[in-house]
């Protein structure tokens, strides 16, 4: 075969391809991508309305049903859920799987845009969301103080924390909880009012007309050209009760003279602690295409620089960070594939009894796994479970080829033929037989890539990473393992292995008389096979029924159950239930949780659901605690 008589025959050019290969193969492996699995793009969108101050029920009635009965239209679509509850509506829709989503996305949005003008005028316009894991943060933090007060956190949360996480690149929005947020409040007194012969309405009118900023035009003076502005936007408490209002009478009254304005915070609609002491919670959700690994370690690191910078009290903690479970994982498979490639040359080191060979066999485990790295880069796969998964499933494989390949050139080299006609004609004979065993397996994953949906996507990747794998061995056992074989099996070298002289011969000794003996008791039982043939059919047959008939004690999940050192705890009070009571039962679970010696941080989080991100609207009757 020519590939073989050119590797064989042209050392110098294949020690540089090579070379070439491992630096690509370190180059591409240090570009790509880390993640858990796949990245998996589901085909499902959201849409969402606020509708505030206003029940569940007049929301399903004015928002979610009109919205349901025009996207009932819309093509390819599975089913329609719909969720309506105080202040929001959420309706999602499941397409098949296939779907242009972004097609349907607008599909959607036109949609919406024909019956937009038919709903209620208190309610804010849909929003169309795809919807995949990048809507949920991958990375959760607290910040809190024991000098600083809740507002002051709020105020560095929002003024210095969130516009530098804002932007690293791979961050597309941070989402802040918990904390107060400043308010300047008018209550006004109703008698007051009633005397003055005011309603409400006007109080609001003159203070939303009185507080704005805004162009007053240009003036042109001494050849130069200034731009004027208006700037009227309250400053101060002063500024508000200065306000000036006409009574119907002709008089003017000050807002002071009928409210009380006071600079404070809103409302709580939501509460967040960690560990039991109040926080502010600063929630980083990653871009779609961005890697979550590389997200979570660029927003630790600029955490590192603002805690460094600002010479305030600050404890800023990590509550989640899903690229540590990602990272852990990955380095268990990492650690398992290491054990996995060292065994297989230990086992090789007791079959052939010789380093010098076990080497030349076992070189292409290394460089087979490099080359696939290249081969997974330019296809855009990512280092995840499921391609590493193949890779792992792959390493055995991975030295077949060349241990027959191997073995057919030591059998030339024992008869006599020089190191390099052996090479060559050792791997020629065998080549054919090599090519057709490798590209059966290759037959065999190949239905794989013709699959659809969710099966494609969490099992394409690992048909495609061991199809390379294989492929690469295939090509280290017709190139380099000839050349290898070439170079180190000299002349000396076969008359050692023929005398079994060195420290190596001895040590194998034993294993090799035992496998001598292995194979003489193998005859024995093959001989009784061969003339007890009713006996070996019956108890194979028995073996088979009992295999299947033990199938449905096995069971079946769509993944293996995996713990991350996480829990997640959803806590939902009686409806219409306020902020406060719901703060005090989430009080005592976190009492609880501080029992087990085992917990690590407990992050609490009081007047949302647990899938917040994904949800509009205040719930004060749930907490989520983590």
């Amino acid at each position: 075969m020519k590939i073989i008589d050119f590797a064989v025959k042209r050392p110098v050019t294949m020690i540089i391809l090579v070379s070439v290969i491992i630096i690509m193969g370190f180059f591409t492996l240090s570009r790509m991508a880390v993640d858990l699995i796949p990245d998996m793009k589901f085909p499902i969108a959201a849409v969402m309305t606020e509708y505030p101050g206003v029940g569940p029920e007049e929301v399903e009635s004015q928002i979610t049903k009109p919205l349901e009965g025009t996207l009932n239209t819309v093509s390819n679509i599975k089913e329609i859920h719909s969720i309506s509850m105080s202040g929001s509506s959420m309706i999602l829709i499941y397409y098949n799987w296939g779907t242009n989503m972004d097609s349907s996305v607008n599909e959607i949005r036109e949609k919406i845009g024909l019956i937009e003008k038919y709903l209620p005028s208190g309610s804010q316009k849909p929003v169309v969301l795809r919807m995949d894991p990048t809507l949920m943060p991958v990375i959760q933090i607290g910040v809190k103080s024991e000098t600083m007060t809740l507002g002051q956190l709020q105020e560095v949360a929002e003024d210095i924390i969130e516009p530098r996480l804002s932007r690293i690149t791979e961050v597309a929005s941070v989402v802040m909880t918990g904390g107060l947020q400043r308010e300047v409040k008018v209550e006004v007194d109703p008698v007051k009012l009633a005397n003055y012969d005011l309603t409400l309405g006007q109080v609001s009118q003159v203070l939303r007309a009185e507080n704005f900023n805004m162009s007053a035009g240009k003036v042109t003076e001494g050849g130069r050209q200034y731009y004027l502005r208006s700037l009227q936007q309250f400053e101060s408490v002063e500024d508000v009760e200065n306000v000036a209002i006409l009574t119907p009478t002709g008089n003017t009254v000050y807002i002071k003279d009928i409210a009380a304005v006071t600079d404070g915070f809103k409302d709580e609609s939501q509460m967040t602690r960690v560990d039991g002491e109040a926080a502010v919670g600063v929630h980083c959700l990653k871009q779609s295409d961005a890697n979550t690994v590389k997200t979570c370690n660029a927003v630790r690191e600029e955490l590192k620089k603002i805690e460094k910078e600002l010479d305030l009290d600050l404890d800023i903690k990590v509550v989640m960070d899903q690229s540590t479970y990602i990272n852990l994982s990955l380095d268990n498979t990492k650690r398992v594939m290491i054990e996995g490639g060292l065994l297989a040359m230990l086992i090789l080191f007791l079959f052939l009894r010789s380093g010098r060979s076990t080497l030349i066999i076992f070189t292409a485990i290394p460089l087979s796994i490099i080359a696939t790295f290249i081969l997974m880069y330019f296809n855009h796969d990512t280092i995840n479970l499921i391609t590493l998964g193949g890779l792992a499933l792959g390493l055995g494989r991975m030295v077949d080829d060349s241990i027959v390949v191997f073995e057919n050139i030591y059998r030339h080299r024992l008869l006599g033929l020089s190191a390099l006609d052996a090479a060559t004609t050792g791997a020629s004979e065998v080549g054919r037989a090599v090519i057709a065993s490798t590209f059966t397996l290759i037959a065999v994953f190949f239905p794989i890539m013709l699959t659809e949906g969710l099966a494609s996507v969490l099992f394409k990747p690992l048909a495609i990473t061991v199809m390379f794998a294989i492929f690469c061995s295939l090509l280290v056992a017709l190139t380099v393992v000839p050349l290898m074989a070439s170079r180190m099996l000299t002349d000396k070298h076969i008359e050692g292995r023929q005398r079994e002289e060195g420290r190596t011969a001895r040590i194998t000794s034993g294993f090799g008389q035992w496998i001598d003996g292995l194979g003489d008791r193998y005859k024995v039982l093959l001989q009784w096979a061969l003339s007890h043939r009713s006996h070996v059919v019956i108890g194979v047959t028995l073996l088979m029924v009992g295999a299947l008939a033990l199938m449905p004690l096995v069971g079946a999940e769509f993944l293996p159950a995996m713990d991350s050192g996480e829990v997640s705890i959803s806590i939902e009070c009686d409806k219409g239930n306020p902020l406060q009571e719901t703060d005090q039962v989430v009080k005592q679970v976190e009492a609880e949780l501080r029992e087990i010696p085992e917990v690590d941080i407990i992050f609490a989080s009081v007047g949302s659901s647990s899938n917040m991100f994904m949800d509009t609207g205040v719930q004060g009757d749930q907490g989520t605690l983590y």
